[in-house]
């Protein structure tokens, strides 16, 4: 049996575990109308301090979602991977300003 054969089920494993991971997420997602939100704005904040969403909808659409604050120092690394992912400047900020602006010029 080849490697990739031998990997193709723990990938498939893994990926059922991702999927399984973003169902439950969603299902645990509180989803409430603007109408109970207005109503119950207190209990809504009582369940985003528990670490949970609330999804806001109106006439059955999303138009907004609650989440508990994350402390910045948490996003960190997060951010320092992006960083490390765009890729490296070659000139500049003021002379790639002064470069668009010049061909943005009639």
């Amino acid at each position: 049996m080849s490697q990739v054969q031998a990997s193709t089920p723990r990938l498939l494993s893994a990926c059922q575990a991702g999927l399984k991971l973003v169902i439950e997420m969603v299902n645990r997602m509180h989803q409430v109308t603007v109408a109970v939100a207005k109503a119950q704005l207190s209990s809504l904040l009582d369940t985003i301090a528990t670490g949970e969403a609330v999804l806001i909808t109106r006439r059955g659409k999303p138009i907004a979602e609650l989440v508990p604050r994350r402390p910045v120092r948490d996003l960190l690394p997060q951010l320092q991977a992006l960083r490390e992912g765009l890729p490296a400047q070659t000139s500049s900020g003021v002379a790639t300003i002064r470069a668009l602006r010049d061909e943005a010029a009639p």
